[in-house]
């Protein structure tokens, strides 16, 4: 189900972007996930816009590795007009590639069971470039064989087409989903 964005303070688009280009580093108050709120100094590195919500990719004063932080959950933002520090070799797109987006993001070769209909929106929208899809078995299923990112979103994915995929490999993807399953 598509969401909505999360209404992001304008402030802090324009301090952050501000930040950015200059490369400075800002002060901001964050509240994270669990509602505790705090404020922190911070060294921008990028954005990464990972829908519906954008974050910023930044070392805070206190850490050396670069860390996320969605913008809607900054309540209030100040330019430092300091410069921002980088750590040594970063490359954002390295980074981002890492994080997997927000999983282990280390690949995984997924081999499934999936019904017709599915079989025919992954021939139109693959999930990766090396997908392997088979003909349709004598009760409607095709096999899938593909390479993906392990992460949140690979779990939603099959969770939102349960009774159209059954995951066969790897096992431990499988034993998850059926975790989550229990937990309904």
């Amino acid at each position: 189900q598509p969401m909505l964005p999360p209404k992001i303070n304008p402030e802090v688009i324009q301090v952050v972007h501000r930040a950015l280009i200059a490369g400075e580093q800002f002060r901001g108050v964050y509240r994270n996930i669990n509602g505790e709120e705090g404020e922190r100094v911070l060294h921008p590195l990028g954005l990464m816009v990972r829908e519906p919500s954008l974050y910023l990719v930044a070392v805070c004063n206190g850490y050396e590795d670069p860390r996320i932080f969605a913008l809607h959950r900054f309540s209030s933002v100040k330019r430092e007009h300091l410069p921002a520090t980088r750590p040594t070799g970063f490359s954002l797109a390295e980074y981002l590639e890492r994080q997997g987006n927000f999983g282990s993001g280390e690949w995984i070769l997924l081999k499934a069971r999936v019904a017709s209909k599915l079989g025919r929106i992954l021939e139109e929208t693959p999930l990766g470039p090396d997908q392997k899809l088979s003909e349709s078995d004598w009760d409607g299923w095709r096999q899938l064989e593909v390479s993906v990112r392990d992460n949140w979103q690979l779990i939603w994915w099959l969770l939102g087409r349960a009774g159209d995929v059954m995951v066969e490999y790897p096992e431990w993807v499988r034993h998850r989903l059926i975790s989550k399953f229990n937990k309904i």
